[in-house]
């Protein structure tokens, strides 16, 4: 398994694009997982077909396995927008959504890495502003978020 360093140096320094969602639930507030995933799949689709019609390339979008019912529900709502009557969305993506198990997948370990490592903490730092025991408004060793 790669270091968070090593990661981090291959994502700066390959030709790697990333491309996330975040969805920040407000505490007691409702949350429908199944619109959230299924519009941030549609969302990070859409920008994966930008970046392919961008370079003249093709793609196929691999992610993290949930469960059978969740990944069906997923890939029908990509495949409605890609086959769909109306004007067809996803030309370069060559498959539906493709979904597969982090422990079988490098380029999945690595998504899990880069974002347990870097992307959550910058969320929670930037969105998630809570004043209990468990956040504290200082660094490592006594220093301000700020100085």
């Amino acid at each position: 398994m790669p270091s968070v360093f090593s990661t981090a140096s291959w994502v700066c320094c390959s030709v790697t694009r990333l491309v996330a969602r975040i969805w920040i639930k407000a505490p007691g507030g409702d949350f429908d997982a199944t619109s959230v995933y299924n519009s941030s799949m549609q969302g990070l689709c859409s920008y994966f077909d930008h970046h392919l019609a961008r370079t003249g390339d093709i793609g196929a979008c691999i992610a993290d396995s949930r469960n059978k019912f969740k990944n069906v529900r997923v890939s029908h709502s990509i495949f409605t927008q890609k086959f769909g009557t109306t004007a067809r969305r996803y030309p370069r993506l060559v498959e539906l959504p493709t979904f597969g198990h982090t422990d079988n997948h490098a380029g999945l370990q690595v998504c899990d890495l880069v974002c347990s490592a870097l992307l959550y903490p910058i969320a929670c730092h930037a969105y998630c502003h809570v004043d209990n025991i468990h956040v504290k408004p200082t660094g490592f060793g006594g220093a301000t978020a700020t100085g």
